[in-house]
């Protein structure tokens, strides 16, 4: 199996299979570009047992892509085998802007109003119309027409008029952000003569608030302060932002009544989620036509035309989102103008005012921005319209459940996990936000099961279950098996490839690494009984103490909650191991029936293998669908746009239920890639969740939105009156009744006759809510009440009210009294009528003034005595002077010398002294009168003495034991003398019966103890000695003082070793603990007391038998020797709290705001003997607040107090260029925070050769070396919250002028030249695959995009390639080195004087420099010598030739040299004469 090239893109997983085989098994190691791979963050080398290996690379980057290659290596030899992986970079995204904006416009009534828009952005962004903050929709607004959504837009009104006139607002929206542009349209209405005056009657439904006119301000920027955004202020679904005002709203303080303005500034902005509304002192702002609430981009403003005095109080914005809360609150002050009369002045009184009130309710189409109108809901029974899905989980992960439930009113939902009820918990959390979630976290395996919803209201109830199922944890086992019988033969390195040198990491790996990358066969489970878990986090909050007998505290509420868990989660294992045997036995039942009946084979179908390629694509989608709000009997359609490879087909689903097409439902593809769902004639059913599933063969992809269907408003009862029953004489009985619809208009009828509000009837209606209070109930009130609506007498609802007459009441109960024996008891009670007539009950037997019971308060019970002691038997009754008979084996008693009978009021008693064997017998108690006896047995026992007393001697203060051994078991009559004085139990002298031995004890002996003791039982005696050695105190303990929570030693020596000590404080015994420890060392005995506080403070006494010494102990001081001091952070600074206690061993505790806390790896305690600290690593604004350090009952305390940290200088985009570095600086308000971070693509920076991060007070600095492609991303500075982002730009060099190769002679100037793309970019001139630096040969220059390479004195070791290098890219020209040459010689001349001489030779190249000589010195230019070069020729010409001149020429250039001779003959002159 070889590994083969792959293409993937940003994000996804790549993955390299591969299978090895030799002997021994070879080691495999990875490369990437020449560098060696290893496990880690991003890539998994796994191994498994048969030599498959996979590189698994996830998720897969842009710098992945290049040449992977792996080399597998052994004594044998090594092979390798490459592969190339290339991954496509993600889409930029560039946030909208606006390139054409609005501009305000005023045109005349009746003609076109005309705007146009045109944003830029990546992806092109999407268009949304506004008008006054309401968004624009072709029902809501047909005469505005709308052309095009995807950057460029067009915005029509036909035909305008006055009602046109508003604000006009553009925003074009991405997945990068947003931009908006806005405009005011006025519309110039011609002047209308004013009509005369006429009364207005407004229908019901047709009341349209005023509008408020928007304040005229110029641009947006100004309004909103978008100036001041950050770009992390945008809402971003991938995070979890929290609403947060910017600006708080400011106190308004008016003299007089008159407009009032508030604002405020709330993130995120564009977040679909959030839900602002306004509070007046904590109420919600009833809905007016002179108030005006805005809500647009995060600029919340709340506008009162006129603020009366009664406006007063404090106002809130509150903002809402699923993530959670926030509010700002303000002051409004109005002063009342006497002369301001606001009371209606009408006849009529209040009802006109309230008439118009209840118009204004009724008008909530018209009412202001932001007020919710949630009247218009039909009363309907509950219906899930998106329904929860099933879930398949890995155990130990966390499940999550949601849905979506309309009805009216709100119905109640109950999350069911096996037929049991969900309640919130540490595991089970529940919450809503409009959609209602069920999450489990650290899924159990006794979890799996049946999830089911139950939603309920007055009108019916729904339901939906579906399947929760638990994966087990893989179990992954690696062992590297040798490969057997193969004999791998020696392998070279294949051409063309790459060699590697292999080096072995010599690193451990990673037991959790091992089990993270390597997949082997998965484990079977076997399901044993389940046993209580405990998870870390309980084990951590009741961690044990090493000292014996005590534990960490914990406070009741945690108690409480965690075995409300334990009971609770016990109660989910049973009934899911209930659920599984029933289920397990219906299956089995099932599985035979189906056996006997269907005894049919079918043929196990093969599943068809789908062959991916590289080329398919899954399907992803490009436009999402969007939910929709339709009327009745419209048409509503829903379009998808999507794309893959193969081109996938669309599935169209509602409510989880896969559709059909017919003649109302269907779908088709308008365009490339675009698929639309249409239904026709909607109806109320048809509200539900729609999805639409997009598939292929490699893979799928799906989009959610829901379908809400209004249907017509028919006014009903959906809460009937109820029967009820009063009393005579009650204060008031209420019916109370509900109607859908909010504002309707109803009367009240007693048995059909109408009833009016007044002294008897009060009527009022909140709302839906009906109410009617009938007052001073009475029996004529016994009648039937009806609840009608005004306009239809037909809708109504009807009960009755019973009266009862007043009953006979017990006004003063019966009190429990208790009276001493033979006293007189009385009880009383009152009852509201004199007339009645009761009677008193005594256990259920009424009682008569004569008759009074006697009954048997304690019976006899069986006694056994010793021969010779005295038995008492003994009886008591309920009274005095009971007359009986006592009675023995049937025969009656008499008193006689030996035999008493004694009667003690309610008591009777026998007492038979000295005893004998005849008195055995049964012994009875007679009350004939009524018939009331009672037996026991007497049992005589005859005891001798088996084993006597010995002598004992003992040493003072030591315990000693006398004992000896009886014939009967465990007799409790024996008595022991001292000095024949009867000995009493007592803390030291204890008397012991076990079995046949009978023991005397003394705990700590006496020197009074010596003398003779005596045991007597029955008869029968035994006697012995005993002798006490008496002990002296020979250092006793001395007086103490301390500090508190010190530890405190007394110290005292005895004479005598062995002795058992006895310590008292305050004359009370101490026992060893926590508190005391006492130790015996030889004769000496210490006693410590720990942690000393004043409540120990006092006079400690130590004894030796009857030897004692005492000392006094004084607390003086705290346990807190150096306080707490106030501390103020920055958030993400370390905080610390530190204080000095007195004692170093001491333990005390830290508290927050009283309460105790837990300690992690952010908040330290340290101990360094006595001081202790409190370490807050990283603080927050969680951790404000007052921590104390209690010792005992000493304690000191500090406010901690956090300063937000602000961004001072924020981060800016960069342009670089590639090569170059990239610094991006950010400034903060304070030093020294902790916990920042650099972030890019989601994923943390850490320092390394490519990224230097630095912080220098408060600058934070992120620098990127030798910038490349690769590095384009948006990179981000996180501290907590706090964030900021900027881009990161890098441009591509190319290399527009490249350098020409060269041919330089010996000695002369090569330069090279490269022209790049960019100014001042660092350049690398490269020869021989070396650098070259500035030296005697080599200068190199840069001028802006001009490079230069200038080679000098040219030999022939500068001769070869010369490479330029500018990042990724390079070049290359070649330096050739030639010598000159004399091509033609000199040749030797012989001219007569005067001549002109001539020397000529020519040369191998133009132009060359060259040097004459004559006899071998150097020719110079003058009148004389004259030179001249023409190409390559080069002559010398010599002037007027004279003998002098003759000589030897040479001709020098270069290395070449020629030479010639001149000779110079002497001319003759020949002279004529003429002689006459």
């Amino acid at each position: 199996m070889k590994p083969s090239s792959c293409k993937c893109s940003e994000g996804q997983t790549a993955r390299f299979d591969l299978k090895v085989v030799g002997r021994p098994m070879p080691d495999t190691y990875w490369f990437h570009n020449a560098q060696q791979v290893v496990s880690d963050y991003t890539h998994k080398i796994v191994v498994k047992e048969d030599g498959t290996q996979s590189l698994i690379i996830a998720p897969a980057m842009p710098q992945d892509s290049g040449e992977w290659t792996v080399v597998a290596q052994n004594r044998a030899g090594r092979s390798s085998i490459s592969i190339t992986l290339t991954v496509d970079a993600k889409e930029t995204l560039v946030r909208p802007q606006f390139t054409e904006k609005l501009k305000n416009l005023s045109v005349k009534q009746g003609t076109l109003v005309e705007l146009a828009v045109k944003a830029i952005g990546n992806p092109l962004p999407d268009i949304v119309w506004l008008k006054n903050s309401d968004i624009i929709t072709p029902h809501k607004h047909p005469n505005i027409r709308i052309e095009g959504t995807k950057g460029e837009a067009n915005f029509q009104i036909p035909s305008s008029v006055g009602s046109d006139s508003a604000w006009y607002t553009a925003t074009a929206i991405n997945k990068a952000g947003r931009d908006t542009t806005r405009c005011r349209v006025n519309i110039e209405v011609d002047y209308v003569e004013p009509e005369p005056e006429r009364k207005l009657i407004i229908p019901k439904g047709t009341y349209k608030a005023k509008e408020i006119a928007a304040p005229e301000v110029e641009p947006l920027h100004l309004r909103y302060g978008q100036d001041q955004w950050e770009e992390g202020d945008l809402y971003d679904k991938e995070k979890q932002q929290k609403p947060q005002f910017k600006k708080k709203l400011t106190s308004i303080r008016m003299k007089r009544f008159g407009p009032a303005h508030f604002e405020c500034r709330l993130t995120p902005i564009g977040d679909p989620t959030m839900v602002v509304e306004w509070l007046h002192d904590g109420k919600p702002l009833a809905a007016a036509n002179r108030l005006r609430m805005v809500n647009e981009f995060g600029y919340c403003s709340l506008d009162y035309e006129v603020a009366y005095a009664r406006d007063s109080g404090v106002i809130t914005c509150r903002a809402t989102n699923k993530f959670g809360v926030d509010q700002t609150s303000a002051t409004l002050i109005v002063k009342d103008e006497k002369g301001l009369v606001e009371e209606t002045q009408l006849p009529e009184g209040r009802k006109g005012a309230h008439r118009i009130d209840e118009i204004e309710r009724m008008a909530h189409e018209g009412g202001p921005y932001g007020v919710t109108a949630e009247e218009e809901t039909e009363k309907m029974k509950p219906e899930i319209v998106l329904l929860p899905e099933p879930v398949r989980v890995m155990e130990g992960e966390t499940a999550r459940f949601r849905c979506r439930v309309t009805g009216y009113p709100s119905p109640k939902v109950n999350w069911y996990l096996n037929g049991q009820l969900i309640r919130k918990s540490k595991r089970y959390r529940l919450r809503y936000d409009g959609i209602y979630y069920l999450e489990i976290v650290d899924i159990k395996s006794y979890d799996s099961g049946e999830v089911k919803l139950v939603a309920d209201n007055n009108l019916g109830s729904a339901e939906h279950s579906v399947k929760l199922e638990i994966q087990q944890k893989e179990d992954f086992r690696t062992h590297l098996r040798r490969a057997s019988e193969a004999k791998g033969g020696e392998s070279t390195t294949e051409t063309g490839k790459t060699p590697f040198e292999v080096v072995k990491v010599e690193k451990p790996t990673d037991d959790a690494q091992l089990k993270e990358v390597v997949k082997l066969k998965k484990a079977q489970r076997i399901v044993h009984e389940k046993s209580t878990e405990e998870s870390e986090e309980l084990r951590s909050k009741f961690k044990r103490r090493t000292e014996e007998g005590y534990y960490e505290s914990i406070t009741a509420v945690e108690l409480k909650s965690r075995k409300r868990d334990e009971s609770y989660e016990d109660l989910l294992r049973k009934t899911k191991d209930d659920l599984l045997h029933r289920a397990k036995e219906k299956e089995e039942a099932e599985k035979k029936k189906e056996e006997e009946h269907h005894k049919v084979t079918v043929k196990p179908l093969k599943p068809e293998r789908v062959k991916l390629s590289a080329s398919m694509e899954a399907p992803k989608i490009l436009e999402r669908i969007t939910s929709q709000t339709v009327a009745q009997s419209e048409e509503v359609k829903f379009r998808v746009r999507v794309v893959g490879r193969p081109e996938p087909e669309c599935q169209w689903f509602k409510n989880g239920i896969q559709l059909e097409k017919s003649d109302r439902i269907y779908w088709y593809w308008p365009e490339g890639h675009v698929c639309e769902l249409v239904i026709r004639d909607v109806r109320a059913e048809d509200s539900a969740s729609i999805m639409v599933k997009a598939l292929n063969k490699a893979g799928e992809t799906s989009s959610h939105a829901f379908l809400l269907v209004q249907a017509k408003q028919v006014i009903t009862f959906t809460q009937k009156l109820e029967e009820i029953s009063a009393k005579e004489k009650d204060t008031m009985a209420t019916f109370e009744c509900e109607t859908n619809e909010p504002f309707v208009k109803v009367k009240w009828l007693k048995n059909n006759m109408e009833i009016f509000s007044g002294d008897k009837y009060r009527m009022h209606s909140d709302r839906n809510v009906h109410f009617l209070s009938v007052l001073i109930i009475q029996m004529n009130d016994d009648a039937e009440y009806t609840c009608e609506v005004v306009d239809n007498d037909r809708i109504r609802t009807t009960a009755k009210l019973n009266v009862e007459g007043a009953p006979l009441e017990i006004l003063k109960q019966l009190e429990s009294t208790e009276v001493p024996e033979t006293y007189s008891g009385e009880f009383e009670c009152i009852v509201s009528r004199e007339d009645s007539e009761g009677s008193w009950f005594f256990r259920d037997k009424q009682l008569s003034a004569s008759m009074r019971p006697v009954t048997l308060m304690q019976p006899l019970t069986d006694l056994t005595v010793c021969e010779g002691d005295i038995a008492q038997m003994e009886v008591k009754f309920s009274q005095e002077n009971v007359e009986g008979t006592w009675m023995k084996n049937g025969q009656p008693i008499s008193a006689s010398g030996r035999v008493h009978i004694v009667i003690d009021k309610q008591i009777h008693k026998l007492l038979i002294e000295d005893t004998k064997k005849d008195d055995f017998g049964m012994y009875s108690f007679l009350v004939p009168a009524q018939e009331i006896s009672t037996s026991a047995k007497l049992t005589i026992q005859t005891i001798g003495i088996l084993i006597p007393l010995k002598d004992v001697s003992a040493v003072e203060g030591t315990k000693a034991v006398l004992e000896a051994k009886i014939s009967a078991q465990d007799i409790s009559s024996v008595k022991w003398y001292h000095n024949d004085k009867l000995l009493i139990s007592s803390d030291r002298v204890q008397m012991v019966a076990k079995g046949a031995k009978q023991r005397l004890v003394l705990s700590r002996t006496y020197a009074s103890d010596e003398g003779h003791y005596k045991l007597v039982v029955g008869r029968a005696d035994t006697s012995c000695k005993f002798s006490v050695q008496t002990v002296q105190i020979v250092t006793p303990m001395k007086d103490k003082e301390c500090s508190e929570s010190e530890n405190v030693t007394f110290k005292v020596e005895v004479s005598h070793p062995g002795i058992d000590a006895f310590w008292t404080f305050k004359r009370q015994p101490i026992k060893a603990g926590a508190k005391y420890k006492m130790e015996v060392k030889d004769k000496r005995h210490t006693l410590t007391v720990m942690n000393a506080m004043k409540d120990v403070e006092g006079e400690y006494m130590f004894a030796a038998g009857e030897k004692m010494c005492s000392a006094i102990l004084t607390v003086s001081g705290g346990a807190i020797k150096k306080p707490l001091r106030d501390l103020v952070v920055a958030d993400s600074q370390t905080a610390v709290l530190e204080c000095e206690v007195a004692n170093p061993s001491s333990e005390g505790k830290w508290l927050k705001d009283g309460q105790a806390f837990d300690l992690n790896e952010n908040v330290l305690s340290e101990v360094n003997g006595t001081v202790r600290r409190l370490v807050i690593v990283i603080t927050k604004a969680t951790h404000i607040g007052e921590y104390t350090y209690q010792v005992a009952s000493s304690k000191t305390s500090a406010t901690l107090k956090v300063e937000a940290v602000k961004v001072k200088k924020t981060l800016k985009n960069l342009n670089v260029v590639q090569t170059q570095d990239a610094v991006f600086s950010l400034e903060l308000t304070h030093e020294n925070v902790r916990g920042a971070q650099w972030i890019k693509n989601g994923i943390e920076i850490q320092p390394s050769d490519k990224y230097e991060i630095t912080t220098k007070g408060t600058v934070h600095t992120l620098k990127i070396n030798n910038c490349t492609t690769h590095d384009e991303s948006v990179y981000s500075f996180k501290l907590g919250k706090l964030s900021a982002s900027a881009r990161l730009n890098v441009e591509v060099i190319k290399i527009l002028k490249k350098p020409k190769d060269v041919t330089s002679l010996l000695g002369e100037t090569a330069i090279f030249e490269v022209g790049i793309s960019e100014d001042d970019i660092p350049l690398k001139w490269m020869f021989n695959n070396s650098e070259l630096r500035p030296n005697n040969h080599y200068r190199m220059l840069s001028e802006k995009k001009t490079h230069k390479l200038i080679v000098q004195d040219v030999d022939i070791s500068t001769e070869g390639e010369y490479t330029a290098v500018v990042g990724h890219l390079q070049c290359s020209a070649r330096l050739s080195v030639e010598s000159l040459k004399v091509t033609k010689p000199l040749k030797s001349v012989l001219v007569p004087e005067t001549q002109v001489v001539t020397f000529e030779c020519e040369v191998s190249h133009f132009n060359v420099p060259s040097t004459w000589l004559k006899d071998g010195v150097k020719i110079e230019i003058s009148d004389k010598f004259r030179i001249v070069v023409q190409g390559k020729l080069h002559q010398l010409k010599v002037m007027n030739a004279s003998r002098d001149d003759s000589a030897e020429y040479t001709f020098i250039c270069g290395t070449d040299r020629t030479s010639a001779m001149l000779t110079v003959s002497r001319k003759f002159f020949t002279f004529t004469c003429c002689c006459q």
